[in-house]
């Protein structure tokens, strides 16, 4: 069982590490993250729907749940307010009350327009904003290009724009800056390769 925010965050992100070694490893899972007969990767909501099964199938052991979607804020009277892509809470029970621990994950492509500035402005800003947390957990997900053969795509150019080492590095001092803050944001890399080396 989980006994505070962080180790909440670091059961995640084990967990996150058992899905990247389902997704590529020695008999990959990376396919159901692929439109195979489009020849490009599922949408970020896709990826998440299968990471909220992966990681429910997991972390209920511990006593964890892994909601998708939850609305964390109402912007106005009617209509959906903000949603978080996922949300992993716990239930920490201690001495005469029981207190819920939840942990914001957001999940984004590195194909996203939003990828460099997501990390403060949604996920921090907003959704551990609202829940008042200080733990969160920012997911990129990487495909490889060979494997992307739908060249119309826009999302691929995108993508191959990017130097992945160098964006690494950026979102990490981000995190870092965050941690300053008081705020923090574990970032995961989780590569979905279809493709395998040869």
């Amino acid at each position: 069982m989980v006994n505070d925010a962080g180790a909440l965050a670091s059961a995640t992100v084990s967990a996150l590490e058992d899905v990247q070694e389902r997704l590529t490893g020695t008999t990959p899972q990376s396919h159901y993250l692929w439109d195979t007969h489009a020849g490009r990767p599922k949408s970020e909501d896709e990826v998440s729907g299968y990471l909220a099964n992966e990681l429910s199938r997991d972390l209920i052991v511990r006593g964890v749940i892994v909601n998708r979607e939850v609305q964390v804020r109402r912007n106005r009277s009617s209509g959906i307010g903000e949603r978080t892509d996922l949300l992993v809470d716990a239930a920490l029970v201690g001495g005469s009350e029981t207190h819920r621990l939840s942990l914001p994950v957001e999940v984004k492509g590195a194909w996203n327009p939003e990828l460099r500035t997501a990390m403060r402005d949604q996920l921090v800003e907003r959704y551990m904003r609202d829940i008042a947390a200080n733990d969160g957990v920012y997911i990129v997900v990487w495909p490889d290009l060979a494997s992307w053969t739908d060249v119309t795509d826009t999302r691929r150019k995108a993508l191959a724009s990017l130097d992945r080492p160098i964006l690494e590095a950026e979102l990490a001092a981000q995190a870092s800056a965050l941690a300053d803050e008081g705020v923090r944001v574990r970032v995961v890399h989780l590569g979905i390769d279809y493709g395998r080396p040869s």
